[in-house]
């Protein structure tokens, strides 16, 4: 019989287990959003989705939590995602139009990322093994 402490510790260690995203709940989010990138034509071709598909290959395999920014070059489009590991947040991978004038320069707030297109924003969130500890 654990002590109250102990027991009150386990407590909050199954609840942390149940907000966590299994491997397979990530692969059915993965799959459906690299269907959706089929279904408007982008696939590993494009070096910015492939350099997509293996940050989320590795939140898939390993969870590691991804977001960031990644501008498309030529499609007037940024790539946003945000991959998580906890239920409580949603999965996010979505294009979003840059604003460009007709002469090719930018306007507005994304005009450092359309005229930098090295620039690449992603911040790598460390995932936290879970603890296994016997009792």
């Amino acid at each position: 019989m654990p002590t109250i402490k102990r027991q009150k510790y386990l407590d909050r260690l199954a609840a942390k287990q149940t907000s966590v995203r299994t491997q397979e709940e990530r692969q059915t989010e993965y799959d459906k959003f690299m269907g959706q990138f089929a279904q408007l034509g982008l696939s590993n071709e494009f070096e910015e989705i492939a350099k997509f598909d293996v940050m989320a290959r590795d939140w898939v395999v390993n969870g590691t939590g991804y977001q960031g920014v990644i501008p498309l070059v030529g499609m007037n489009r940024d790539l946003v995602y945000m991959l998580t590991n906890n239920k409580k947040h949603e999965i996010g991978v979505m294009l979003k139009a840059t604003e460009q004038s007709p002469l090719g320069v930018t306007s507005g707030m994304g005009s450092k990322s359309a005229s930098n297109p090295k620039r690449t924003t992603t911040k790598k969130v460390a995932a936290k093994p879970p603890n296994a500890q016997s009792v």
